[in-house]
């Protein structure tokens, strides 16, 4: 087994790993990491073959972000996933806080290397989500300079690379609601159309701007990784159809950059940015 940085002609396979576990990235996000991180990637190689990926994004001199840890099932239990945390470890370890979402599967080997809970999430699906009515009150986005500003006091870092890349995909879902702090993004996937982040003051402007981006996906497969700590959130997600897809486990090796999750966060991006 040797590593070596991911690089652009590298996509094909990770991809192909991502369809091996029924992961949703597609090209697009490859291509993402890779013009945020072009050597904080990397791979495992078995043969010549890619048999493992992954990725880090950092945010600020104090915060980074471990994600895409995928290995190729026919060689898993073999401690290469293992090794490619610790690939990215080394690489962060500079940055004093890294954060990551865990799966319960990976949940000890991560509590191993020092990092600690800080929140629980459920990815929750809709494989036929409704159309809801039109809501007036939420609309397009016109500018990013004031959600920037909320989003980063809601995740602890400045992450506008995120979102400006999520807009130019998907303008369509850049939503905001009225006059209020509130505001949903969505991107496309390999099999579903992934919401989030969501952000408002409570969760009945969560559901409206979810409502929303169900309208804009139009019967297509829709995804949310949802916060846990307002109640009424998940029931207001099964109240639509949605319905737990598996969970994950927030968790952070260093001080924690701000409170999680912030009050306001009602939906993350997705476990691999955080």
């Amino acid at each position: 087994m040797t590593f070596r940085d991911l690089v652009h002609a590298d996509i094909p396979a990770a991809l192909g790993l991502c369809r091996a576990s029924r992961w949703n990235q597609i090209a697009r996000d490859w291509e993402h990491f890779l013009r945020l991180s072009p050597r904080g990637c990397r791979v495992a190689e078995v043969g010549g073959n890619v048999v493992g990926t992954v990725t880090t994004v950092r945010y600020e001199p104090a915060l980074a972000w471990i994600g895409m840890v995928l290995v190729d099932p026919a060689h898993r239990g073999h401690g290469i996933g293992t090794a490619l945390l610790d690939e990215s470890l080394h690489l962060l370890s500079d940055v004093p806080t890294v954060g990551l979402d865990a799966t319960p599967a990976g949940y000890s080997l991560y509590r191993n290397r020092g990092f600690e809970e800080d929140s629980r999430l459920s990815r929750m699906q809709c494989l036929s989500p409704p159309i809801p009515a039109p809501d007036s009150s939420v609309a397009p986005v016109t500018t990013l300079e004031a959600v920037a500003s909320i989003d980063r006091q809601v995740f602890g870092a400045d992450r506008r690379f995120h979102l400006e890349w999520l807009r130019d995909g998907l303008p369509a879902l850049v939503l905001t609601l009225g006059e209020s702090s509130a505001y949903a993004f969505a991107r496309r996937g390999a099999r579903f159309l992934h919401v989030g982040p969501v952000v408002a003051p409570d969760s009945a402007g969560a559901a409206r701007l979810l409502a929303a981006c169900l309208r804009q996906a139009a019967g297509q497969p829709v995804i949310i990784d949802a916060t846990l700590h307002h109640p009424e959130w998940r029931q207001r997600l099964e109240a639509v159809g949605f319905t737990e897809h598996r969970p994950f486990i927030r968790m952070r090796k260093g001080p924690a950059p701000a409170k999680q999750p912030h009050p306001w966060e009602y939906a993350i991006m997705g476990p691999e940015f955080g």
